[in-house]
């Protein structure tokens, strides 16, 4: 059989390990169309070629490997907000301010770009009770340096 499905240079998918241990699997359906490592373009699985190599399911899933968790791997993505085709761009785009990509990240969230950060980044601000001394401090000296308080 020298058809893409039975082809180790088919792909059929993607996954992605990260270095927490979360794994993300992005599978085509098997009677769909896949990309095809050596040729380079979309085939069927019925598809064969003279660059057929006899591999099983396994080798048809591409593994990438990252360190970190999820959301620490992000890739630029368009904005969904404003990147239409053949826009410019809105400036006044909260998402993206203009520049018409936004962060992806690896757990699915769509960052913005004003702040270039996840959620999980930033950091609750803490409250502080305005009565409270943070660090007792001494009274700023008056004095002529050398001379004793009265």
């Amino acid at each position: 059989m020298t058809q893409c499905s039975g082809c180790k240079n088919w792909r059929r998918g993607t996954r992605t390990e990260y270095g927490d241990g979360t794994v993300d699997d992005k599978t085509l359906p098997a009677d769909g169309v896949a990309p095809c490592a050596v040729l380079g373009i979309e085939t069927a699985p019925d598809f064969g070629c003279n660059r057929f190599e006899q591999g099983d399911a396994d080798d048809q899933i591409e593994v990438i490997v990252k360190d970190g968790a999820a959301w620490q791997n992000f890739e630029m993505t368009n904005c969904p907000d404003c990147s239409a085709v053949g826009s410019k761009g809105d400036t006044a785009c909260q998402r993206c301010c203009g520049t018409r990509m936004v962060r992806r990240y690896g757990d699915g969230w769509l960052g913005d770009e004003r702040t270039r950060k996840h959620p999980k980044e930033i950091a609750a601000p803490v409250e502080i009770d305005p009565g409270t001394v943070l660090a007792p401090m001494e009274p700023p000296s008056v004095l002529p340096d050398g001379a004793a308080p009265p």
